[in-house]
């Protein structure tokens, strides 16, 4: 009977036990919940000083695109060694050749027929003052122009004219002969090649001209209002500055350029107006400057306006397109304001930010107005003179 009741007894008095040991424990120490004030980093806004920058983008056009045709007929008997797809060439420079056997036939042809119309001129001219002469000793009064053989003379004179500019057309022709570059440039596209026949017309090649490049930039209307100009005649007085830069082998290049005119109309599909800026000699032809090839994207960023009442701040620091987190008697104040310009890293405030106050640049998802914040260089400062 014993051996029956013991496991009974045993569990009676851990059960016991158990119970004793929750009665003498004793509840945690309860503590007062310290509420601490969001701590946040704040930047300085400072008042704009330089020059506004708008900013567009464009393609490195060239100014001058032709194309290079003959203008006489025959064969291509020569070409330059610049003359290839990319060769470079300078004004007056000969890229083509066209056989002028042909052509030197005709001068000569020309010519003697035009040593011939001079000698029946002077002919004539004698035939004349011999008619006056005799009239002179024979006659009285004044003599008739045909017998002074007057429209004979005048006759010769226009075949003489005639003669003289069918040998100015044959030395045309010949000098056509030789297909020059009247400005500088480079071949885009060669057409023709050394061997091939060309008629009067044919083009034998894409040149575009290395003086002078040309970039077009959209720009808004807004943006228009900030830069140095309202219209296109004062345009053509200020001619604001432009820096083109682009990264060439992962290295940023870059180049000053002028705005030179405006193309005057908006474009309807993206409500652009396009200025035009020009760069002078873009290969480094006759300068030291870096070459920037024609056909390479370039950003823009143009001079504007000088103005006084701008504040700049970090462009992601704009809560909600209207609205700066304004670090204030250590308080979070929601503070409208008013964005005039945005570009890719500042947003340029007119009105609601003055120089000096501080915005908090700390990522606040749910910001409350009024809310009690410490600014996290202030706590530091208060930790080290703590520490001495």
């Amino acid at each position: 009977m014993k051996r029956k009741l013991m496991p009974f007894v045993l569990v009676a008095i851990a059960v016991v036990i158990m119970f004793m040991l929750f009665g003498l424990r004793t509840p945690p120490e309860k503590k007062p919940e310290e509420k601490k004030d969001l701590l946040v980093e704040v930047i300085v806004v400072n008042q704009l000083k330089d020059n506004l920058i708008v900013s567009s983008q464009g393609t490195v056009e060239p100014k001058i695109k032709s194309t290079l045709v003959s203008e006489v007929s025959g064969k291509i008997t020569w070409v330059s060694p610049v003359f290839v797809n990319g060769g470079l060439f300078k004004a007056g420079e000969t890229l083509l050749k066209v056989e002028s056997a042909d052509y030197r036939t005709s001068l000569k042809s020309v010519q003697a027929a035009l040593a011939r119309a001079k000698a029946t001129l002077e002919e004539e001219k004698a035939r004349a003052q011999v008619a006056e002469q005799e009239w002179q000793a024979f006659m009285k009064g004044d003599a008739p122009d045909l017998y002074l053989r007057k429209p004979q003379l005048a006759r010769e004179v226009a075949n003489v004219q005639a003669a003289q500019a069918d040998v100015e057309r044959a030395q045309r022709d010949l000098s056509r002969t030789q297909i020059k570059a009247s400005f500088n440039g480079l071949v885009k596209q060669k057409q023709a090649d050394l061997g091939q026949f060309v008629n009067k017309g044919t083009p034998v090649a894409e040149v575009y001209g290395t003086e002078i490049a040309e970039v077009r930039l959209p720009v808004s209307d807004l943006d228009i209002s900030f830069l140095s100009f309202d219209s296109a005649y004062e345009l053509n007085i200020q001619k604001p500055k432009v820096e083109l830069s682009t990264y060439i082998n992962g290295v940023k290049k870059s180049w000053m350029a002028t705005i030179v005119r405006s193309e005057g109309v908006i474009d309807t599909r993206s409500r652009m107006v396009y200025l035009v800026a020009e760069i002078f000699d873009p290969y480094g032809i006759t300068t030291t400057q870096n070459a920037i090839e024609f056909g390479r994207f370039v950003q823009a960023d143009i001079i504007g306006k000088q103005v006084e009442n701008f504040v700049i701040m970090p462009r992601d620091l704009v809560y909600q397109e209207t609205q700066a987190l304004v670090a204030s008697n250590n308080k979070l104040e929601l503070r409208d304001i008013t964005v005039a310009k945005l570009d890719k890293r500042f947003a340029y405030v007119s009105s609601g930010l003055s120089a000096g106050e501080q915005i908090i640049s700390t990522n606040i998802k749910n910001p409350l107005n009024g809310a009690a914040i410490r600014i996290l260089s202030e706590d530091i400062a208060a930790q080290q003179d703590g520490v001495k």
